[in-house]
């Protein structure tokens, strides 16, 4: 049955400075698919001086969620040890594309980026 939407867990990773990041929501079990109902992204300046705006932006990828579900991040200039949040509260949970699969959101390496990632999600049918 649905959990109502209701954040039963949680699942988080941070990486080392400019390197990417990985999280993975392992396989619920048969019959089972996560069901997201938010997710964040902080990029935070692992660097002891300003980061440099980019022209190109940053693309998040994700496995198992529908349509191959991308990301886009601004590539802007980030002060030392500074961070910029970005979180999306799905108003209704994003169910993944198929049962018993692992999800997962990928940041790419980024210099002078530390990536967190945190998803909260419940498990059902």
């Amino acid at each position: 049955a649905k959990n109502g939407g209701v954040t039963s867990n949680i699942g988080t990773t941070t990486g080392a400075a400019a390197a990417g990041v990985t999280l993975t929501l392992a396989a619920p079990g048969a019959g089972l698919r996560h069901y997201l109902t938010f997710l964040a992204m902080v990029r935070v300046n692992g660097t002891a001086s300003a980061l440099t705006a980019s022209a190109t932006p940053v693309v998040c990828t994700t496995t198992n969620l529908p349509g191959s579900l991308a990301f886009t991040r601004a590539a802007d200039a980030l002060a030392a040890g500074a961070a910029d949040h970005w979180r999306e509260d799905f108003a209704f949970p994003l169910m993944s594309s198929a049962q018993n699969t692992a999800t997962t959101i990928v940041c790419p390496a980024t210099t002078g980026v530390i990536w967190r990632v945190t998803a909260g999600f419940y498990v059902a049918p």
